[in-house]
């Protein structure tokens, strides 16, 4: 009876161990489960110790006005324009041919609204290139240049305003004559082409 009892004691606590081991196993299992040794480690974040992302700033852009091709090109040939102005009244001259120069300029500006000089233009230019037909040879040349730009100087497009003018013809051999006249020289010794480009370089030697 003693023998059964302390059996019955013993198989009692080596069941009892046993069921305590197991439910160690299980709740050991149950918590290497959950810890995240045994997870996916996620990368961490360093959100809090990254300095953010340096963006460019957007470069300031000037606003640029626009223009259609017309206004454009009309803004281009007086640029132009002005440039040659200044080039030509850098010229050296006596304080008559400096006024008369000044004088030219404007009396022979061709409207806007007009398609080539007129008659009265090209008649007074005719008697200004007479007038300085014995001047120096800068005088000479200043205004050949002048009186050339001015009548043929055109307002931008496809039209050129001296065209079909009989008076134009007529101011263009006067312009030839005072061409060949300071420098000098005959058609027949020089060909125009040759003495146009000695005339543009005299006179841009002697601009300033």
């Amino acid at each position: 009876m003693r023998i059964k009892s302390k059996f019955f004691i013993t198989s009692s606590v080596i069941l009892f161990a046993l069921l305590s081991s197991c439910q160690r196993e299980r709740e050991s299992e149950a918590k290497n489960q959950k810890s995240p040794q045994h997870m996916t480690r996620a990368r961490p974040s360093n959100t809090a110790h990254e300095k953010p992302a340096l963006i460019p700033p957007q470069e300031k852009i000037a606003p640029t006005v626009s223009l259609s091709s017309n206004e454009k090109e009309l803004h281009e040939w007086r640029a132009s324009r002005e440039a040659f102005r200044i080039k030509l009244f850098s010229i050296p001259l006596s304080t008559t041919a400096a006024r008369d120069r000044a004088d030219a300029w404007e009396r022979l500006a061709i409207p806007d609204n007009e398609l080539r000089s007129s008659s009265e233009q090209l008649q007074w230019a005719r008697m200004l290139l007479d007038q300085y037909a014995d001047g120096t040879k800068i005088e000479k040349l200043v205004f050949w240049r002048l009186v050339s730009y001015r009548i043929s100087s055109h307002h931008p497009g496809a039209v050129v305003r001296t065209l079909g003018d009989q008076g134009s013809s007529m101011t263009g051999e006067k312009l030839e004559e005072i061409l060949y006249s300071a420098l000098v020289r005959t058609p027949s010794e020089m060909p125009y082409d040759q003495a146009l480009a000695e005339g543009l370089r005299i006179l841009d030697q002697s601009a300033k």
